[in-house]
């Protein structure tokens, strides 16, 4: 997948802080015409390009041009519970006693371990000159990204940042984490179904914060509950009621920073471009996850 520009902009909006207010589905691109999008998909979900994007209880029509109520995709006839929950049978999301029960267990954390294949950083400045770093990571349909603001508050040096509640909302976060899951990637972008912010413990500690491009930027999240979010037009961030939360693994972090902006080294400087997906060198293989990027055997 490549880089995901930022999701805010000091001064600036981008087309990402518009796809961010689609909660819990988050596309990391421009979508289509409001207008056109809720006759598309039937009044419940958005048009992004040739599928839709489905509120919370549809999913999918076969051809994906339609949002269905959850359990109907096929034609079948909805779950009569369907409004209470998602119970699936054992997909999950049942009302059961499984990890992720919408029931009497809503709001138990789960484990959530995170060890991601495709890790990318940038660092640039913003319209007011402050400077910005991100950080965006892989692991499977889980993508988490980091994003660091000068002009917020964000550290410029290495820190010990601890996660209050200005941390816990986008539209105050200096030192941002977003994680989401259900993702699905689709061309230049992620198609995902639920989004998260940290609740307001744990620490960010950052030991390398590189300046410019080719410095290094390290760290490592440690003691993070992610709680799922909504986030609004203006970017103010309210948790989901009975949302799921997930206890994140400590994880560590070390990578080259790109130029925030600026165009990635072709399949990651380990191969070369072919009609749309890397030929890679010895050594490496193509990214199961982006036919673009060569990443070691």
């Amino acid at each position: 997948m490549s880089p995901t520009p930022l999701r805010r902009l000091v001064g600036t909006r981008t087309c990402l802080v518009a796809s961010l207010l689609i909660a819990p589905t988050f596309s990391v691109g421009c979508a289509d015409d409001d207008t056109t999008a809720d006759s598309a998909c039937g009044g419940h979900g958005e048009l992004h390009g040739d599928h839709c994007h489905c509120d919370p209880g549809f999913e999918l029509s076969s051809d994906e041009l339609s949002c269905v109520p959850e359990q109907d995709a096929e034609g079948g006839a909805p779950d009569d519970e369907a409004g209470d929950g998602h119970d699936d049978g054992d997909d999950g999301h049942d009302d059961g006693d499984d990890a992720h029960d919408d029931g009497d267990d809503a709001g138990d954390e789960e484990e959530f371990g995170f060890s991601p294949s495709n890790v990318w950083a940038a660092t640039g400045t913003a319209d007011d000159d402050t400077q910005v770093w991100v950080l965006e990571a892989s692991d499977g349909d889980a993508v988490l990204t980091l994003e660091i603001y000068e002009a917020f508050g964000g550290p410029t040096s290495p820190a010990v940042v601890d996660i209050t509640e200005a941390e816990t909302n986008y539209a105050t976060c200096g030192t941002c984490l977003i994680l989401q899951t259900g993702c699905v990637a689709h061309e230049d972008h992620f198609d995902c179904e639920r989004t998260f912010m940290p609740r307001a413990e744990g620490q960010v500690h950052l030991h390398v914060l590189g300046a410019n491009a080719g410095e290094q930027f390290a760290g490592e999240l440690l003691d993070l509950v992610f709680q799922e979010v909504s986030i609004g037009e203006d970017l103010q961030t309210e948790p989901v009621a009975d949302g799921e939360l997930l206890d994140l693994d400590a994880w560590a972090f070390d990578v080259q920073l790109d130029a925030l902006g600026g165009a990635q080294e072709e399949c990651g400087g380990h191969g070369h471009l072919h009609d749309g997906h890397c030929h890679c060198d010895p050594g490496y293989e193509l990214d199961p996850e982006d036919p673009t990027q060569c990443i070691p055997e």
